[in-house]
């Protein structure tokens, strides 16, 4: 409508002024904003088709000087329209797939995040499950020998001790790392199938096979 009332009679003569041409710029840029490329590039077509009608028949900001004078403003007017709302339109949609692949990536980030919490949960289950059976072992041992092997049953009980300090320490380390604590330094490592061989190294010690 705006090109229509700059290249056209519609109001009785048309616009004879060059800056007032640049009124179809709002309507191109929420043309490129609100449907990027399709949208700009329609908008940009019809100023064109329009604004080309109008001068060839002597209406228009563009009729005031030669033929070749007018072309090559009225050129120029549509080069700065088009590149203007072709290149806005063409950033903004960059801008919408970028945070389009972030969400992806956000998204593949979680699962991977979910997953690692549940390998260390595994983890943790079964170090805690050879542990706690060695604590019930090593106790049974230690009731059984009180009496006829005292000193045996005191490193029964001692390796009881150690065991379950240990299974502390492993649980609150694994459950800082689930938790996400902060100051990663101050984080033990997680505990390991590795440590099965130092679970089962403690209970020989004790004496229990």
């Amino acid at each position: 409508v705006t090109s229509l009332l700059m290249f056209s009679q519609t109001l009785g003569q048309s616009v004879r002024d060059d800056v007032l041409a640049f009124a179809v710029f709002p309507f191109v840029i929420w043309a490129a904003i609100r449907f990027r490329l399709v949208g700009a590039s329609i908008v940009c077509l019809l100023v064109a088709m329009i604004a080309v009608w109008g001068t060839a028949h002597g209406n228009g900001p563009f009729v005031k000087h030669d033929p070749v004078h007018n072309a090559i403003l009225l050129q120029s007017f549509l080069a700065v329209l088009s590149v203007s709302g072709l290149s806005l339109a063409a950033v903004i949609s960059e801008r919408a797939r970028a945070e389009y692949a972030l969400r992806n990536l956000s998204g593949r980030l979680m699962q991977l995040q979910d997953g690692e919490r549940r390998r260390l949960a595994r983890e943790l289950h079964d170090v805690l499950a050879h542990r706690i059976s060695m604590i019930s072992v090593q106790s049974g041992v230690g009731a059984h020998l009180l009496d006829r092997d005292p000193d045996q049953a005191r490193s029964a009980l001692l390796a009881v001790n150690r065991a379950s300090k240990e299974a502390m320490q492993e649980l609150r380390a694994t459950l800082g790392l689930l938790r996400q604590v902060d100051d990663p330094e101050s984080r033990s490592p997680a505990p390991g199938l590795a440590q099965l061989e130092g679970v089962m190294a403690s209970t020989t010690a004790a004496g229990v096979d």
